[in-house]
């Protein structure tokens, strides 16, 4: 509208194509929201690309789908490296991560 380009981003999941039997651990629900603080990072991300003036939908239409593409490599990433969530001492490394991003500690002493 006006040579700007309204939208509305959200992280969704698709809880049929998501299915997985976790182990139940003391972290595990640290690991599953550490999963989702993942995604608001990259939905982020996006989002201040989105925000160029004079942005195209061409170009906001390729943004998304690279930062789709993107957030999809880093949940492969964050999986594996964590063993599907049974690795805490990797758990914590991307805990860090979203600490440094978000100022959110899903490891903290209160959620565990």
């Amino acid at each position: 509208i006006e040579g700007q380009l309204l939208y509305h981003s959200r992280t969704a999941l698709d809880a049929k194509a998501s299915y997985y039997a976790l182990p139940r651990e003391p972290w595990t629900n640290a690991f599953i929201n550490i999963f989702f603080d993942l995604c608001e990072v990259a939905r982020r991300e996006m989002d201040d690309r989105l925000a160029t003036p004079d942005l195209a939908l061409a170009e906001a239409q390729n943004i998304h789908a690279e930062s789709t593409a993107k957030l999809n490599a880093l949940a492969r990433e964050f999986m594996k490296a964590t063993r599907y969530g049974t690795d805490l001492e990797a758990l914590r490394s991307w805990n860090s991560k979203v600490y440094n991003a978000l100022g959110i500690d899903e490891l903290g002493p209160e959620r565990n």
